[in-house]
């Protein structure tokens, strides 16, 4: 996450928890039909993306992204659908926005000084 934010300047607002459960009890059939996607029943929550502490931080904690994913599955049992047995789970994140400046909102109404000719910074 580190990474994106130098190299695009964004912060991703999103976390997905994608979390797959075992096969299903036709899963032979479809897997003849080359139905593979029917294979098993594949879930997905997503909620904000954690802000990292301290607030000097970066990113978000792995610790701080496990417990959001943790809440996350704890949806999808609140909502009555198993998450155990997993046979893949896995988080992404989404939504990115711009990095916010750290200019001063002053500096936006300050007019620029003139550059001597043949020069650019």
């Amino acid at each position: 996450m580190e990474e994106d934010m130098a190299l695009w300047q964004r912060r991703a607002t999103t976390l997905v928890v994608h979390h797959r459960s075992v096969l299903l009890p036709d899963h032979l059939k479809n897997w003849k039909a080359g139905n593979v996607a029917k294979l098993t029943q594949e879930r997905h929550r997503q909620g904000p993306m954690p802000a990292p502490i301290p607030a000097s931080a970066a990113v978000p904690s792995a610790v701080q992204l496990a417990n959001a994913a943790q809440r996350l599955l704890q949806r999808l049992a609140e909502a009555g659908q198993p998450t155990i047995p997993c046979t893949r789970l896995a988080l992404t994140s989404c939504d990115f926005g711009d990095l916010v400046s750290k200019k001063s909102i002053a500096e936006f109404f300050t007019p620029k000084q003139a550059r001597p000719h043949g020069k650019s910074e």
